[in-house]
């Protein structure tokens, strides 16, 4: 019976994934609370970019900082 030996390589991309999954989620408010802080944007910014999202939903840091920079991304109009 063959069995696979697991790497290290492997070993740290799951707890890299696993990481990820046990994120803490945080309210828009809150979020926004720290914008300076977390994102390194205006308040204004940050309630440019959160604009009609589903504020009812938590979100996390990560999932967060993406909407922004997205955001920021947009061409002006």
């Amino acid at each position: 019976m063959a069995t696979k030996k697991t790497t290290a390589t492997e070993t740290s991309e799951v707890t890299e994934t696993a990481e990820v999954k046990t994120e803490k989620t945080f309210t828009v408010t809150a979020l926004g609370k720290h914008c300076r802080e977390l994102f390194g944007v205006p308040s204004v910014v940050f309630a440019g970019a959160t604009a009609g999202i589903d504020t009812a939903k938590k979100y996390t840091v990560s999932e967060m900082k993406e909407i922004i920079t997205t955001w920021c991304k947009k061409e002006v109009k």
